[in-house]
């Protein structure tokens, strides 16, 4: 496999993931919890994440064997959360009063 960017996302690298990911052993189901002290959090371009405390166990085992396949990690996705609203690529930032 190449290695994955934002740009480089095309359908047959994308599919390969699934068949990483079940690979044997197999990996755990597992909750993510929000972050206690800050859950939501104004990411790049004004976009609206909730944010967790820190990757589960079994989430660590799906990051590493899908690096150890030669995808390249991005830097949003070195730290967990989940994005609740986007903004198109032409809007304004959000400010902090919004």
């Amino acid at each position: 496999l190449n290695k994955m960017t934002v740009q480089d996302d095309s359908p047959t690298k994308m599919s390969a993931v699934p068949d990483i990911l079940s690979q044997a052993p197999s990996i755990a189901a597992c909750y993510l919890r929000p972050h206690p002290v800050c859950c939501l959090f104004i990411s790049w371009n004004g976009c609206i994440v909730l944010v967790y405390d820190g990757f589960p166990p079994p989430l660590v085992q799906a990051k590493t064997r899908i690096a150890s396949n030669n995808n390249a990690e991005n830097f949003g996705s070195k730290w967990p959360k989940t994005t609740l609203g986007a903004v198109t690529d032409d809007a304004d930032e959000l400010s902090e009063e919004q």
